[in-house]
């Protein structure tokens, strides 16, 4: 246990002096196998053996794919548009706020919360809210995916390292994600203002083209 605490203790520390996680995780590794009498060759071994693992190659594939998914879609799939055609449609605008953060959730990439930031703000704005309530407002609902959804990669790592199928562990998580939109509902929405006015942002080829490429990009 003491073994355990010392080398979760160096990582804690070594992050937090902005060392590279790749670089940590491998040191980690590496004085774990050590301290527990394993010798260096066979630690060497082992994580060749890992590294090229067929489950390894899969896992590392998926979230490289993932990530240029993210990255395309974020360059071409007009998310401001989108955002206006979403305002168009829905006047509630606490649903907005809800709803434009938990779509970006749907695009794994890293940065997101930057994407979505924005629309909340100018949204955020109209209503008055206080700049923690737009930060609670976009990390909350960005997340409320993550229990579910196939694209994030800690999913297919739990996959890949649990050996569950991932249909059983979208279904058995998915009260988490039910337990997290009502929080924050309950939390972030209260309090704030209804219904506004309905937005004539684009007409209706671009609102049907908007709803194309949201329809994609989930799919």
């Amino acid at each position: 246990m003491l073994k355990l605490a010392f080398v979760f203790g160096l990582i804690i520390l070594l992050l937090s002096r902005r060392w590279n996680l790749g670089y940590v995780l491998l040191l980690g590794s590496a004085l774990l196998g050590l301290l527990f009498g394993l010798p260096a060759p066979e630690i060497l071994e082992q994580g060749l053996i890992a590294a090229l693992d067929l489950k390894t190659l899969r896992l590392v594939a998926a979230v490289l794919l993932i990530s240029t998914l993210g990255e395309l879609l974020r360059e071409v799939a007009s998310m401001q548009q989108m955002v206006s055609s979403l305002q168009e449609l829905v006047t509630d605008r606490r649903v907005v706020l809800a709803i434009i953060p938990a779509f970006i959730g749907l695009l794994p990439m890293p940065g997101g919360a930057m994407l979505s930031a924005p629309m909340i703000q100018e949204i955020g704005t109209e209503l008055k809210l206080s700049p923690e309530r737009k930060t609670y407002l976009n990390y909350w609902f960005r997340h409320v995916w993550e229990y579910i959804f196939p694209l994030y990669p800690a999913l297919v790592l739990a996959e890949g390292v649990l050996g569950i199928p991932l249909s059983r562990l979208v279904l058995t998580q998915a009260p988490l994600t039910l337990s997290a939109i009502v929080a924050g509902a309950l939390v972030g929405l209260r309090q704030i203002g209804g219904p506004g006015e309905a937005r004539t942002a684009v007409g209706g080829a671009g609102r049907w083209h908007s709803l194309q490429v949201m329809a994609l990009s989930i799919w």
